[in-house]
């Protein structure tokens, strides 16, 4: 991507339960996205480093995947965030811009009021929840009055609810049939980002505004169990994980931008294109983003709870803990059991061909007693069109992936982990990941 010149405002569109697959299987619904999409920079490999709207908020505005980490708990109140950080937004205020954070209200509206229960920056203002639909249009167009008075730019975050299984939007809930109330979350979900473009391109702002729109995690119905009946299961599967990216730039960039990506790249990546004349930076530690303008990522990592996290405590009962990690081709995901014997260990998939992550490779190798891959095997299988397609190269193309995946998301849970220990030294030793689920497959699911 080339570097814009001059004042640049930022919109950001957070669509959110919006995974990868779903936003290509449901763009008959999102007829103005769709347009915007194909204007754009595109990028198909972009993953969210976390599973839930916290984590993924926090990882997307702090550039950062550790300001969570050391909670034993899902945080509920103001300060369970890490310090040393400092958020997108109060940043890009301390340089000038006028800030405004935006969400419909949702069954839950305590979630967007207390801004992200502390992830929104006060100095920031409060994190608005508009109750109608007409309201967005009024409250984006009193924000960009004001800024063209003051003559600042302006960084705007939206957040869609909409097409998430369990949002109640009442348009949704006219809807018969499970189909309906989906796709209809999906047409809301496009028509609140045309109420917020449209109104940019009004008011003159559009021409030089840079719009990211993404999706911070993903939906996964059930395919991998119901886990207490949530609407996904947390763990990293590419269904909540590998998620739609665009950056629009009145039409600069348009087409596919094959850089691998994660959700704490975007805003080292965002600064570099609002601040072009800025040299970069390093990335402040091993699990902080990197500028993509700038530097080439390897592996991006995916994160299901806390480093320090209780497993089956409080709104995680249930739950394991999960990790991942992607080299843009092949998934390798390893879980601890929860509690259940026998039931943790590693998972690698083919994202591209297997985007609901159903077959797990390690199912055609051997590993030894350590966990290194040490032979194919073909399982009793005899038909020509599976030795078709595990040619030599092939297996050894995905033994070599494996091998890297697997020291890299190992070496990044314990970083993590040191990280979060040194914020929280008590009790560091408690809720570690257990070494021994590199050491084994986990049984099919």
């Amino acid at each position: 991507m080339t570097k814009p010149a001059g004042s640049t405002n930022l919109v950001v569109i957070a669509m959110d339960g919006v995974s990868q697959t779903l936003f290509w299987q449901y763009r008959e619904a999102m007829p103005f996205l769709w347009n915007l999409y194909n204007r754009s920079a595109m990028f198909r490999r972009f993953y969210a480093a976390s599973t839930s709207g916290l984590s993924s908020f926090c990882d997307f505005a702090f550039g950062d995947s550790t300001m969570l980490d050391h909670n034993r708990a899902y945080p509920n109140a103001p300060g369970c965030l890490a310090g040393g950080g400092e958020n997108l937004f109060s940043l890009l205020r301390r340089r000038g811009y006028g800030t405004l954070g935006l969400m419909r209200a949702s069954p839950a509206p305590g979630y967007a009021k207390a801004g992200f229960w502390g992830a929104w920056p006060e100095e920031c203002g409060r994190f608005q929840c508009r109750e109608e639909d007409g309201d967005c249009r009024t409250l984006v167009g009193d924000f960009l009055a004001r800024n063209a008075l003051d003559g600042r730019p302006f960084v705007l975050y939206a957040g869609e609810r909409a097409a998430r299984l369990d949002d109640a939007h009442p348009e949704k809930l006219e809807e018969k049939t499970f189909h309906g109330r989906v796709e209809k979350g999906y047409a809301l979900l496009d028509r609140s980002a045309k109420h917020i473009l449209d109104t940019l391109e009004e008011s003159g702002f559009l021409a030089n505004t840079v719009v990211a729109g993404f999706g911070p995690y993903g939906t996964d119905p059930w395919k991998h169990g119901v886990f207490a009946g949530r609407t996904h299961a947390f763990d990293p599967y590419a269904d909540l994980c590998w998620t739609p990216l665009f950056i629009y730039r009145n039409g600069a960039d348009a087409g596919v931008a094959d850089q691998l990506l994660s959700m704490i790249d975007l805003k080292p990546t965002l600064m570099r294109l609002l601040f072009p004349d800025e040299p970069g930076r390093e990335p402040a530690s091993a699990n902080a983003g990197v500028d993509v303008l700038s530097y080439t990522r390897k592996a991006a990592f995916t994160q299901s709870l806390f480093a320090f996290e209780r497993e089956n405590a409080g709104p995680s009962l249930g739950l394991a803990k999960s990790y991942a990690i992607t080299d843009g081709d092949q998934r390798l995901v390893v879980s601890s059991d929860g509690g259940i014997p026998g039931e943790g260990g590693m998972e690698l998939y083919y994202d591209p061909r297997d985007p609901g992550n159903t077959r797990n490779f390690l199912d055609f190798f051997q590993i030894d007693p350590d966990g290194a891959m040490t032979a194919f095997t073909f399982q009793n299988i005899v038909h020509p069109h599976f030795f078709m397609s595990f040619k030599p190269n092939l297996v050894k193309s995905v033994a070599e992936s494996y091998n890297f995946m697997r020291r890299q998301l190992f070496l990044h849970i314990k970083e993590k982990e040191r990280t979060a220990a040194a914020r929280i030294p008590e009790g560091a030793a408690e809720n570690l990941f257990p070494d021994d689920m590199f050491r084994r497959k986990r049984r099919r699911r």
